[in-house]
């Protein structure tokens, strides 16, 4: 009877534990990506748990899932038409790429600052600063950041009349897209 009790001891322990790991597992970028999904049903609230989330990032917080955060939060306050909140961010982004010399996190930043170029009446701005980056943007291969990329030149060049080009980063966005969703 004494050696049954241990066992279930024993066992209770390692379910408990494992439980801990499953939940210790639950990362920064699972938590963004979830909120992202929820963002499309309803952004407000999406939003606040995103404030949230960010609130709790503390100094131990792995620079790539900061990033991710970050790239993610733009986004959000873009479709929140919050674009002082966006530019603060991208701000943040930019200088965390910066203090750890990223290309991916600079070229994030910087689309998403030409987006809020396009989104302020500054097309042609955008548009400039969005075709200097594409030689950095092929070089990087980062497949999320190619389709952000092409995504937001394409807006920008449709909103400027430049209908095969913006055709064309269309065409070159769509198999990125496949690529980076599940």
């Amino acid at each position: 009877m004494h050696r049954l009790q241990w066992q279930i001891a024993v066992l209770t322990l390692v379910v408990v534990t494992s439980l801990g790991a499953v939940r210790a597992q639950t990362t920064v970028q699972a938590r963004v990506d979830a909120l992202v999904t929820f963002s499309e049903k309803d952004n407000q609230a999406a939003l606040a748990a995103m404030k949230t989330l960010g609130e709790s990032l503390g100094p131990t917080t792995a620079y790539p899932e900061r990033r991710h955060y970050l790239d993610a939060l733009v986004s959000m306050q873009v479709d929140a038409a919050q674009v002082d909140a966006a530019q603060a961010s991208v701000t943040e982004l930019r200088e965390w790429a910066t203090r750890y010399q990223d290309e991916v996190g600079r070229l994030q930043a910087e689309t998403h600052a030409a987006e809020l170029l396009t989104l302020s009446g500054q097309t042609s701005a955008a548009a400039t600063q969005l075709e200097a980056l594409t030689p950095r943007v092929t070089a990087t291969r980062n497949a999320n950041v190619q389709w952000h990329f092409y995504r937001a030149l394409g807006n920008a060049q449709l909103t400027l009349g430049r209908f095969e080009a913006a055709l064309d980063s269309t065409f070159k966005a769509m198999p990125l897209a496949k690529e980076i969703s599940p």
